[in-house]
C-alpha cells in the first residue's frame, strides 16, 4: 500500500515538473519574440497603402476599357439601328407588314404544350378533367428598329378580343382566369366526362397560329372509353 502511495507521489510530482518547464519555455519564449518599433509598423502600413493604391489603380484601368468598350459597342448599335431603317424603308408595304409580323408568335397550349390538330379533324380528346388553356404573344427580344413600328407586327386588337371559349352548346362566354397584355388564360375543374369546350378564333389569329380552322374544340374523355 505505501509502495502504491510512493509511486502515486511520484507520478504527481512528475507532472506538476513538466507543466513548471513548459510554462518556462512559453514564457522564455514569449521574451524573446521581437516586438515591432513604431517605425517598422509604419513601415508596414505604407507597404500595404501602396499595395491598395497599386490595386485601385488597376481597377480603374480595367473600368476605362470597360467603358470604351461599352461606347463602342453603343455606336455599333446605333449604326444597325440606322442602317436597318433604310433597308426598311426600301421594302415595298406588303413586305414591311410581312416581316413585322415574323417578329411577332403566337401560340394556343394546353397545360403548357402546343395544340395541334390535324387538317380534318379540328378536336383534341383529353383525358384530364382539369385543365388549363393559354393564348400567348411573344414579341421580338431586341428592338433594332423603333418600338412604335415593331408593334405594328401585332394583332390588330387586344389579345382577348381574338378568342372566346364557351363549354358545349352554353352561349355565354366564359372570362379567363388571367388577363395581360400577350396572355390570356382559361382555368377549368373537375369537368364531367365528355364535356366539350369550344374555342374560337378571329381570322387573324388563325393565320398567326397557321391553323385551317377558326373553331376548336377540346372534348373531356368519357368515363367509359
Amino acid at each position: 500500500m505505501n509502495r502504491r502511495l510512493t509511486v502515486f507521489k511520484g507520478l504527481i510530482f512528475g507532472m506538476v515538473l513538466i507543466g513548471l518547464l513548459l510554462s518556462l519555455g512559453c514564457e522564455q519564449e514569449n521574451a524573446n519574440a521581437v516586438v515591432p518599433t513604431e517605425e517598422q509598423k509604419i513601415l508596414d502600413l505604407t507597404k500595404q497603402l501602396e499595395q491598395k493604391e497599386k490595386d485601385i489603380e488597376k481597377l480603374n484601368k480595367k473600368i476605362t476599357e470597360l467603358e470604351e468598350a461599352i461606347a463602342e459597342i453603343n455606336k455599333e448599335k446605333e449604326y444597325n439601328q440606322a442602317f436597318t431603317q433604310k433597308a426598311f424603308e426600301l421594302l415595298s408595304d406588303e413586305a414591311k407588314i410581312t416581316l413585322l409580323q415574323s417578329e411577332w408568335s403566337y401560340s394556343l397550349q394546353l397545360d403548357g404544350q402546343d395544340i395541334v390538330l390535324s387538317d380534318d379533324e379540328p378536336s383534341i380528346m383529353i383525358e384530364n378533367n382539369s385543365f388549363q388553356l393559354t393564348l400567348n404573344e411573344q414579341g421580338p427580344g431586341y428592338n433594332v428598329m423603333n418600338e412604335e413600328i415593331v408593334r405594328l407586327g401585332k394583332l390588330k386588337d387586344q389579345l382577348n378580343n381574338h378568342v372566346s371559349v364557351t363549354i358545349q352548346e352554353s352561349a355565354e362566354e366564359l372570362k379567363p382566369k388571367e388577363e395581360t397584355e400577350n396572355k390570356v388564360v382559361y382555368q377549368f375543374e373537375q369537368l364531367t366526362p365528355d364535356t366539350i369546350v369550344k374555342i374560337k378564333i378571329t381570322d387573324e389569329l388563325k393565320e398567326r397560329l397557321q391553323l385551317n380552322v377558326n373553331e376548336l374544340m377540346i372534348q373531356v374523355k368519357s368515363a367509359n372509353n
